[in-house]
């Protein structure tokens, strides 16, 4: 059952536009979900898959559409914080002075 705040996923874009789109066609999906490729149709036209099913789906769009997959996540949780700026380094910090005086104090 869904909350208040959350939005019901268009499984529709994401199976059959998307992922066909980056070459996983719908019996590709099924055969991944260990499902008939009739079930993952009516997922597309108005059903809701599992749970297990659904991340299952939801992984193979992060790993095939990734840009799109963020924006989804961002539009069902604004406050989602996609792998990409979680993964990235912070740029490496500046020296302070306890650092330059160290190197001051050791540099004799």
């Amino acid at each position: 059952m869904l909350s208040i705040h959350q939005r019901r996923r268009d499984w529709f874009q994401i199976i059959r536009v998307d992922l066909t789109y980056a070459g996983i066609p719908m019996a590709k999906v099924a055969k991944i979900c260990n499902r008939d490729p009739k079930t993952v149709e009516h997922w597309t036209l108005d059903g809701e898959p599992k749970d297990t099913d659904a991340r299952i789906i939801l992984a193979l769009y992060q790993k095939f559409c990734p840009q799109k997959f963020y924006n989804h996540m961002k539009q069902i949780d604004p406050d989602y914080v996609g792998a990409a700026v979680t993964a990235s380094r912070p740029s490496r910090p500046k020296r302070s002075f306890r650092n330059e005086f160290q190197l001051e104090m050791f540099a004799a």
